[in-house]
């Protein structure tokens, strides 16, 4: 599968990426697209909301911005 992966990028012309990479591209998008962080723990096949939390949590800054914008969405008259 790597090797595929590896032959797959260099026809496209992209620099080499670990096979592992898809997976965060894939939470980073889903995230960002708003999907709930139960739902990714689920999909990513983690025990717990709280393993996903931990390895992804360089997106919780990005949730707050998110909460923020929304909160001002939902008090604007």
């Amino acid at each position: 599968m790597r090797t595929q992966f590896k032959d797959v990028l260099g026809a496209a012309g992209l620099p080499h990426r670990p096979f592992h990479a898809l997976r965060n591209s894939y939470t980073t998008l889903q995230h960002e697209a708003g999907e709930v962080i139960g739902t990714m723990s689920k999909l990513l096949g983690h025990a717990s909301i709280a393993t996903t939390m931990n390895v992804y949590s360089h997106l919780a800054p990005k949730t707050g911005r998110r909460a923020a914008a929304n909160r001002d969405k939902v008090l604007t008259v």
